[in-house]
């Protein structure tokens, strides 16, 4: 092959490789939207989530309240209340600050999954 044809196939060579560039810069830029998009997705499943485990949160919490007040009310004998209705609330408050815990713990696991 002489020098001319040699020059041809060259620039034959680096117009492919152009093409190939043009195609991998477009290729990154639809990979880069993607990503914003799944990175948008993501924080508004993360968000969702957390505001229904917050949600869920206040209902167990409302639901023990209530079960507090109905224990306390059904202590109560001739307008006094018993002496073991202290300690039937303490246990209460105890049950509440566990599922705070391990509703915090939930939540804190679901975020380190996403």
């Amino acid at each position: 092959m002489d020098n001319e044809g040699k020059l041809i196939k060259i620039v034959g060579l680096l117009n492919e490789t152009k093409v190939a560039a043009v195609e991998a810069k477009r290729q990154i830029s639809s990979m880069r939207d993607r990503l914003a998009e799944f990175r948008e997705q993501q924080q508004r499943t993360y968000e969702r989530l957390s505001a229904s485990l917050h949600a869920l949160r206040d209902l167990v919490n409302d639901n023990l309240r209530a079960n507090v007040n109905v224990r306390v009310v059904n202590n109560v004998v001739g307008g006094e209340i018993e002496d073991d209705c202290e300690s039937v609330i303490t246990v209460e408050n105890d049950l509440m600050e566990e599922e705070e815990e391990e509703a915090d713990e939930v939540e804190s696991d679901e975020v380190h999954k996403l």
